[in-house]
């Protein structure tokens, strides 16, 4: 009975499950995989492909046997996102700054308002010991007024910790020590607090009115309609908003997105994402991936790469290259020809503006529930991969620098001024990133480089130290090409590590004169050009090389 049914079965089906899997991964398998469309909210063939899928049609049993199969047999790439249309940028422009506005505030209240109306009593100063321990020392410092300059001042030292950059612990982990602490505080008895202010930023970061208990709004998720218009109405003020900037969405958010539609059994097919964060993109991309963090738990056969262009992202993006001073449309018309003023890159800003962030976020992952060998950032830098070297040698020979004054800190403080000041030194880039870029080097890390990374970093002419008395941070100070690298000294004060520091990288500039790329051209793509400048500099697209 079963040689007659088999008889009868379609000559395809004659052919044994294995043989027909095979001819399912030749089928199924796109050269350079599928690539995500914001716009559609479907997946696109890399390189335009006829699409296999019209298979499954063919009868029920293959649609059975190929369900997923184009999701497991191939690589799924995501790219930053830049909208089209200008008033969408604009909306996602506003969302950016006013987001960052809003966590800003949240810094405010928890070292302004709370501090001066002593609410950091001892249960407060046991829940941060208990969740967030790094920050014991800035709720110790707080409840025992230690740094107070008179009754009913402000905290002197906190007043350059408004951003969670400038706390130099891990960014994103920062903000959530301060919502956390927020709403810990806002359910206690605070004495003279103004609720009615917390409440109005709680009021869109918890989705729910007054319910601390929901989900905070994560800057990983891609913005909605309503996310807009309600942070509009919180924030009313966008500061730093510049109309000509673009606001891209990241390729991390967008994959959070796509895999959030997908049914259970379309994600367990998925086994690979690339996500390339070729260009700077809003609402701090370097913790993005903390939002895949679910899906690689639920979900084991998933791999995730991050690919992060050194050049076309991380280094624009960090060295803040849109406009400070004149960001509006009389002071761009002044330019001639309609050309824009492109900042500087500057060595100082390699390591903590730029490099910093996105190493430190991405080693905390496995902290935050990351299953380890899920996931991988590559820093790309094969766009110019000499220069790409010795930016990462400038990474190194800082976080020898602050090693170096981490054992030669300030012994005559208390553990909270210790705390305080050594993150207020240029000399601390942000905690642990010695040991990462250590971890890096040796190749135990879960970031990795696609250019060469030497053993030691290239030998640097070694200057010699002017003596301490006659110098101040602020002096004028020899333009060097090189970086000092610093030793350890008897004696040596904070204004000394610090004056050292900022003579090693005093206008310490990248030339770029020699290579087919310019400095100038590379930021360009944050840019939108202008309708009435016939200058040739901005007709180009970021991917044109000069000759």
């Amino acid at each position: 009975m079963n040689s007659l049914t088999s008889n009868h079965k379609p000559g395809f089906f004659k052919i044994s499950r294995e043989l027909r899997d095979k001819i399912y991964l030749y089928y199924f398998t796109l050269d350079n995989g599928y690539t995500y469309n914001h716009e559609s909210k479907q997946l696109r063939s890399t390189n335009e492909e006829p699409y296999p899928l019209a298979l499954s049609s063919v009868s029920r049993q293959v649609r059975q046997e190929t369900v997923g199969l184009a999701l497991e047999y191939n690589d799924l790439h995501f790219h930053t996102y830049l909208n089209p249309a200008l008033y969408i940028n604009k909306e996602i422009g506003h969302y950016d700054k006013r987001l960052k506005a809003l966590y800003n505030e949240t810094s405010l209240l928890l070292l302004g308002k709370f501090a001066d109306g002593g609410c950091f009593t001892h249960e407060v100063c046991r829940f941060v010991e208990k969740h967030y321990p790094k920050f014991a020392h800035i709720a110790n410092g707080i409840r025992n007024r230690s740094w107070y300059v008179g009754k009913g001042d402000r905290l002197r030292n906190y007043a350059g910790m408004v951003k969670s950059e400038d706390w130099k612990e891990i960014p994103s982990l920062t903000r959530d020590f301060v919502l956390s602490t927020l709403r810990y505080l806002f359910n206690e008895p605070c004495g003279q607090v103004t609720h009615l202010k917390i409440e109005r930023i709680f009021e869109h970061l918890c989705r729910r009115r007054g319910r601390f208990e929901s989900s905070l709004l994560e800057p990983w998720n891609p913005p909605t309609n309503w996310d807009f218009a309600d942070l509009e109405r919180i924030v009313p003020e966008t500061p730093g908003y510049w109309e000509k900037e673009k606001y891209r969405l990241s390729a991390a958010c967008l994959a959070i997105e796509f895999l959030a539609r997908l049914s259970d059994r379309n994600i367990r097919s998925v086994r690979k994402i690339h996500l390339d964060e070729d260009h700077p993109s809003i609402a701090w991309p370097e913790c993005h991936a903390r939002g895949l963090i679910p899906f690689a738990k639920g979900y084991p056969d998933m791999s995730i790469v991050r690919n992060v262009s050194l050049w076309r992202n991380i280094l624009p993006g960090g060295c803040s290259t849109s406009l400070k001073t004149y960001m509006t449309d009389k002071t761009f018309a002044d330019f001639p020809e309609g050309q824009i003023r492109i900042e500087k890159l500057l060595s100082a800003d390699v390591s903590a503006k730029c490099l910093a962030p996105w190493i430190m976020e991405a080693t905390a992952l496995p902290s935050l529930g990351m299953p380890e060998g899920s996931f991988k950032m590559i820093l790309d830098g094969q766009l110019i991969p000499e220069r790409s070297t010795e930016m990462f040698d400038v990474a190194r020979v800082d976080a020898q620098s602050q090693l170096l004054f981490e054992k030669d800190k300030p012994a005559n403080c208390s553990a909270q001024q210790n705390w305080l000041r050594l993150r207020q030194m240029p000399n601390f880039i942000m905690f642990g990133f010695p040991q990462a870029i250590r971890d890096i080097v040796n190749g135990t890390s879960l970031i990795h480089c696609n250019f060469h990374i030497p053993a030691q970093p290239n030998p640097v002419p070694r200057h010699e130290v002017r003596p301490w008395e006659h110098i101040r941070p602020y002096d004028d100070m020899p333009h060097y090409k090189t970086l000092a690298v610093l030793e350890p000294h008897r004696s040596r004060s904070l204004e000394d590590w610090e004056c050292e520091w900022r003579w090693a990288h005093e206008e310490f500039l990248f030339d770029t004169e020699d290579m087919n790329y310019t400095w100038a051209d590379l930021p360009e793509a944050s840019f939108i050009c202008s309708r009435n400048s016939e200058s040739s500099h901005y007709k180009k697209t970021p991917d044109v090389i000069k000759r």
